[in-house]
């Protein structure tokens, strides 16, 4: 039993030796210059080569993967959006600004004279050209004369001590505007909850300069106003000195009168905007 295992034994070693003897017969180790360098029997440069070959087809596969991989983790982090466009009602004639000649601030003493009341006046010199402008100021009012919401905006912006801009134009939050944006939402959130909601908007805005004269009424009006104050705003018809209230033309009560000074705007107000892109 003793002889088996030795002859098993021999065996065995004299196998290890001869491929050893085969792998230094094909490889070499030598040091030159300080490095070590590795030399193969030039048989196996065929086999060596489609080593190097499959060991780099395979590296570059497996960065390409890699790659992937990261790619796909950032693609995850991605969050989605989507866009709503309302309309605000368009008027259905030409905006003409030359007939819009100016504009008028003051205060209305009932008969009993126990307060006064404070009113802005548009300056038209043509009459129908202001009932139509009225007209569409009550659309977007939704055909009432009484303005608590502020469905269309009066705003006044002092550019200098000489001179203001007059902005007139429905507000972006008006009550059908919040009802369509609700109900966009309301729907996409059922499917896509997490998905962001820019909403833009289509509206008309007209604007003007004016100088503010000597006698013009409107620094004292300034100082005495106060927003949310109701006042009236009425549509006068005349040329230069002769103005009078239209009684053709129904006004409106308002609450909201916005008079701010252009260094004092952000992006907050919409008259920012409009002067950054559009001027004065």
């Amino acid at each position: 039993m003793s002889f088996r295992i030795k002859s098993k034994f021999l065996s065995l070693r004299k196998y290890f030796y001869l491929k050893l003897n085969r792998f230094r017969l094909s490889f070499r180790i030598r040091k030159i210059e300080g490095r070590l360098r590795i030399y193969v029997h030039e048989q196996n440069k065929r086999k060596i080569k489609n080593i190097k070959w499959i060991l780099s087809i395979s590296g570059l596969i497996f960065l390409i993967a890699l790659f992937l991989f990261l790619f796909g983790l950032l693609f995850e982090k991605f969050f989605f959006f989507f866009i709503s466009f309302y309309v605000h009602y368009m008027p259905n004639f030409e905006i003409n600004n030359d007939l819009w000649q100016g504009m008028a601030f003051g205060y209305l003493e009932p008969p009993n004279r126990k307060f006064q009341i404070p009113a802005v006046g548009l300056l038209f010199s043509d009459e129908e050209y202001a009932k139509k402008f009225f007209s569409l100021l009550r659309i977007w009012n939704y055909g009432s004369l009484e303005d608590k919401d502020n469905n269309f905006v009066i705003s006044i912006i002092l550019d200098n001590d000489d001179s203001y801009l007059t902005y007139i134009y429905p507000n972006i939050s008006r009550q059908s505007a919040r009802e369509f944006i609700q109900e966009v939402e309301s729907k996409r959130k059922k499917t896509f909850p997490e998905e962001l909601h820019v909403r833009l908007f289509a509206l008309l805005f007209t604007m003007k300069r004016f100088i503010i004269t000597e006698k013009s009424y409107f620094p004292t009006f300034m100082r005495r106003y106060n927003d949310g104050v109701p006042y009236r705003l009425e549509a006068y018809i005349g040329t230069e000195e002769n103005w009078k209230i239209s009684k053709k033309i129904p006004g409106f009560t308002k609450f909201n009168l916005k008079i701010k000074k252009r260094t004092d705007l952000n992006r907050k107000d919409i008259e920012y905007d409009l002067l950054r892109i559009y001027g004065d």
